[in-house]
């Protein structure tokens, strides 16, 4: 049984002949320049993170020496199988510069407006939607955005990861998770629900319309399993929002999905305690980034009786890689993991491998994956 058959046929429910071992690494190695350092010369404080025998690796070399599989290869090779492009005659505007803060500031220029937002270390501190009528803004921007799929670079993708994986891809968030992560933030989307009602109600369908446009593109690719990069933590889609934007949302979808033969699972990486109850409904195959304890504020147990069927994608919290926790208690973990959810489990890192944690650590689950018996 080869990578790609034992992937699919985990996500399937189907029996399998051993686990996988899926981390994130795209963090980890792109900030600590993996591929570029060589241990001679290598900084030593990179030296804490980057064991010299992964250093100087590429992608490939890197999974292989881990005895890992790759699941995201628009993130790690950067080879992206769909993409966004404005329709000709659009009259769209696009400029970015860093300011003095050191920000990185984008603005879009349309007809109907501007709009612009701010990242600094890869992270927004303002989005473009500042006032309501920022949303004709956004709307407009929709309407002249195509989706598209690049089947080149799919079977590129394809065939870097041959051995590795099976070609997965999250493309964009449900209405209310884009609205609270790329147009708004949480505080302007509850303070705009609470105060425009009908219009955020209007914008959630546009949201809606031009997602059902771009699924056909999703749903005719040969693409085989969809991922939901949803990010949802209960704190930011509590009971009642989950209930009444998600749910909905997540069943048409993978209604949708299943339809076309396709498998999916989505990106759940926050507090969960207080959606769990709703885990017996989510249609998904499997679900991703799950964060138990310490870090998280779920169990194993809690989550595998919520999960039913559900395959459980990664599992480890990232945690365990920091220096101050032992070699033991990563293992430790690790076989918890496996013991409470094998064989429906692809393990994992919860979320990702961040810069600051020992890569070294990698080759210690790989080993144990190697040799882990049910």
């Amino acid at each position: 049984m080869d990578m790609p058959e034992r992937i699919l046929r985990i996500l399937n429910r189907r029996p399998v002949d051993k686990v996988v071992w899926q981390p994130s690494l795209s963090y980890w190695f792109s900030v600590n320049k993996v591929a570029a350092l060589n241990p001679a010369t290598c900084p030593v404080e990179i030296k804490r993170y980057v064991p010299d025998d992964l250093m100087g690796l590429d992608p490939i070399a890197l999974y292989t020496a881990i005895k890992g599989s790759i699941r995201y290869p628009h993130e790690c090779l950067n080879l992206p199988s769909f993409y966004e492009q404005a329709k000709p005659g659009s009259g769209i505007e696009r400029s970015y510069r860093t300011n003095e803060a050191g920000e990185h500031v984008s603005a879009v220029k349309t007809p109907v407006g501007m709009v612009s937002s701010k990242q600094k270390l890869g992270f927004p501190i303002e989005h473009p939607v500042k006032n309501i009528e920022d949303l004709d803004v956004i709307e407009y921007i929709l309407d002249q955005t195509e989706y598209c799929f690049n089947p080149f670079i799919f079977d590129a993708a394809s065939e870097a990861i041959e051995t590795l994986g099976v070609v997965q891809t999250y493309n964009f968030r449900s209405p209310y998770q884009r609205c609270v992560i790329e147009f708004l933030g949480l505080a302007t989307t509850t303070k705009f629900l609470r105060k425009y009602p009908d219009r955020m109600d209007r914008f959630m369908e546009r949201l809606e319309a031009w997602d059902k446009n771009a699924y056909q593109v999703i749903l005719a690719s040969p693409l085989q399993v969809v991922s939901f990069g949803e990010n949802i933590h209960a704190k930011v889609a509590p009971p009642p929002i989950f209930e009444r934007y998600h749910l909905p949302y997540y069943t048409e979808h993978a209604r949708w999905i299943h339809e076309k033969g396709k498998l999916c699972h989505a990106h759940f990486d926050g507090d969960l305690k207080d959606l769990l109850p709703f885990f017996p409904e989510l249609p998904f195959d499997g679900i991703e980034a799950i964060t138990f304890k310490p870090q998280g504020d779920v169990t194993m147990a809690e989550v595998h009786d919520a999960m039913g069927s559900k395959v459980l994608l990664d599992g480890i919290p990232s945690i365990y890689f920091l220096p101050q926790y032992s070699d033991e208690q990563l293992l430790d973990c690790a076989r918890a993991v496996l013991d409470t959810f094998y064989p429906r489990v692809i393990l994992g890192i919860s979320d990702e491998l961040c810069p600051t944690m020992e890569g070294r650590k990698l080759r210690l689950v790989g080993d144990l994956v190697e040799s882990y018996k049910s």
